[in-house]
C-alpha cells in the first residue's frame, strides 16, 4: 500500500480498517476512556505520533498480512494497554519492529504491553509497562515455526516480563 493517514481525536479511534503504509493517530481525551483500534491490511509505519492521551485509553493496531514498524514514533499510553499484533498469511512478512523511542504505557496505572507478531521482533528501543506486564510473542498466528526477537537497543521493564520465541532469543551487538 501507499500513502498516509493522520487522525487526531477527541474521544477515541475505533475499528478502523485501512490499508496505508504510514499511520499517524492522536487521541487527546476522552470520556469514556476513547480507545485506539486500527486493523491494518498490510505493512504499516507509524510516523509523527501514535498515542492515547486518555486516561485508560488503550492502543491496539493489527495487521493482516504485514509487519509494524514504530520507527522514530513514541507509542504511547496514559495508563492504558498496548497491544501490536502483525498477522502473516504466508509470506513470512509478520514482524514488528520497536523503534528508538519505544512504547511505553504512563502513568499511575499504566497497562499491559503486549507484541505478538508472526515472523519476530526486533527491539530497537525500551518497552515499558511500569507495574504490569511485558508479552513479546515472536511467533504467533501462523505455522511456520520462524520467529526470533532480537535486540539491538533499549530495555524491557515491567513488573513481569514474558518472552517467547520460535527461533530465538538474542542480543545483536
Amino acid at each position: 500500500s501507499t500513502g498516509g493517514l493522520v487522525i487526531t481525536a477527541e474521544q477515541g479511534v475505533v475499528d478502523i480498517e485501512t490499508e496505508v503504509a504510514q499511520l499517524n493517530v492522536t487521541n487527546n481525551t476522552g470520556t469514556p476512556a476513547g480507545n485506539i483500534v486500527i486493523n491494518e491490511a498490510d505493512d504499516v509505519l507509524l510516523v509523527g505520533n501514535f498515542f492515547n492521551a486518555a486516561t485508560n485509553g488503550t492502543i491496539a493496531l493489527t495487521t493482516a498480512d504485514g509487519s509494524i514498524d514504530t520507527g522514530t514514533v513514541a507509542v504511547s499510553t496514559q495508563d492504558g494497554a498496548i497491544t501490536l499484533t502483525a498477522g502473516d498469511t504466508g509470506s513470512n512478512n509478520g514482524s514488528i519492529t520497536v523503534g528508538t523511542n519505544g512504547i511505553a504505557s504512563n502513568g499511575a496505572g499504566a497497562g499491559d504491553i503486549i507484541l505478538n507478531a508472526a515472523d519476530g521482533v526486533a527491539l530497537g528501543g525500551n518497552v515499558n509497562a511500569l507495574a504490569d506486564t511485558v508479552t513479546i510473542n515472536a511467533d504467533t498466528g501462523d505455522a511456520d515455526n520462524a520467529g526470533a526477537i532480537s535486540r539491538t537497543g533499549g530495555t524491557v521493564s515491567g513488573s513481569s516480563i514474558d518472552l517467547d520465541a520460535a527461533t530465538g532469543i538474542v542480543a545483536v551487538t
